[in-house]
């Protein structure tokens, strides 16, 4: 297949409607023994496509975080949360639209729900509150 352009990829951006929202997931793990002041905190994610019919598309985004001390590598923090989006367009989804939206307007449109909720939850967690970076698309490799 070929790539899709970015006039294309932005024609059918202009037609999508968010239908909803919501947090599917959550998962969080705390060691207090290994808190430290100096720590390193990784960021990944995956996400998955279900089409509901060609008009519509449901998006699950899996967001992992761990934080760890600088010097032990010891993990202190794990907090896993997923949400979910259902998409609608009058034009078809197609798997390279899904290509170029996983990386670029995806984690644009879900990251600041994952930066609050983290950033609430170890609030909750008794610990100082993690307040997650800006998002930035990453560079190609």
């Amino acid at each position: 297949m070929a790539k899709i352009t970015p006039k294309v990829y932005r024609k059918i951006l202009d037609d999508v409607e968010l239908r909803k929202l919501y947090l599917k997931t959550f998962q969080g793990k705390i060691d207090l023994d290994a808190i430290t002041k100096v720590i390193t905190v990784h960021i990944s994610s995956t996400a998955d496509f279900t089409y509901k019919d060609e008009n519509q598309v449901e998006i699950s985004q899996k967001w992992d975080i761990v934080a760890k001390d600088k010097k032990a590598h010891s993990d202190y923090l794990n907090i896993s949360v997923t949400y979910c989006l259902v998409l609608y367009s009058k034009q078809k989804f197609t798997k390279r639209f899904f290509e170029i939206y996983e990386k670029t307007s995806l984690p644009l449109n879900v990251w600041p729900f994952v930066r609050e909720f983290v950033n609430s939850m170890t609030a909750r967690m008794n610990i100082p509150p993690l307040t997650l970076p800006l998002f930035k698309i990453p560079k190609k490799k």
